[in-house]
């Protein structure tokens, strides 16, 4: 099966894990960026075929190059593709709504002029959160960080996503990986009523991107995604 995956730097935190993985002998998989992919043939039942799309913080911009490679007479055959925004293109509820209107959009014609093509979907990365007891005061006293507001408006996308496409195989929910702790806890806080989940502290060494140990769980996530979705096609 040929996945072609357009992302930013997280899903390069993420392809990087699909390495090590790989390194380890624990996954099958070839991954190949765009450029090196036309006329290749992989040895392995999953191809990856990635590009870095767009710019952060110009969502519209990311859909439109999306559709330039889908729509391109010489690009390399695909069973399935899927677009993965960045925590940085989501900042605001007004920016989540905007964008969710225009993704739509764009699914639907994509859809209609790529038949052949499985488009599927994947969650809104997180940001994490301050913690401890001065964190807990601030947001006691109506202290709201902006990464709480912004990973509201990214929840909400992601509920949009999760009620469209979540069924029959059709999401891969990144932010739920990221949100589940070691210990299997939900990472979230109680904003104004509603339990907003964050990138717990243990997979992110900036607040954002994944390190070692959060770049592998969302890697095998990732693949075990991509598994099943092939499964289910061969039925």
């Amino acid at each position: 099966m040929n996945t072609f995956f357009a992302h930013q730097s997280v899903g390069a935190n993420i392809l990087t894990g699909i390495a090590d993985l790989v390194r380890q002998q624990r996954a099958a998989v070839d991954v190949l960026d765009l450029t090196q992919a036309r006329g290749v043939r992989s040895a392995q039942p999953l191809l990856i075929i990635h590009q870095q799309i767009g710019a952060n913080r110009e969502p519209l911009g990311k859909i439109a190059a999306f559709r330039q490679v889908l729509n391109a007479t010489d690009r390399p055959d695909f069973d399935v593709a899927l677009l993965k925004f960045c925590y940085v293109d989501i900042a605001t509820q007004a920016d989540a709504e905007t964008l969710w209107q225009h993704y739509q959009t764009a699914i639907e014609q994509l859809s209609a002029d790529q038949p052949g093509v499985q488009l599927v979907h994947c969650t809104v990365p997180l940001r994490s959160l301050p913690e401890g007891p001065y964190a807990w005061l601030r947001r006691a006293l109506g202290h709201r960080h902006p990464s709480l507001i912004g990973n509201r408006a990214r929840d909400w996308f992601n509920r949009q996503l999760r009620a469209s496409f979540g069924a029959g195989h059709k999401l891969f929910d990144l932010a739920a990986v990221q949100s589940r702790r070691a210990d299997g806890r939900s990472c979230e806080v109680n904003d104004e009523g509603t339990r907003v989940p964050s990138l717990a502290r243990e997979w992110t060494y900036d607040g954002g991107h994944l390190n070692e140990r959060g770049r592998t769980i969302a890697a095998a996530a990732f693949l075990e995604f991509l598994q099943t979705l092939q499964d289910s096609r061969k039925r």
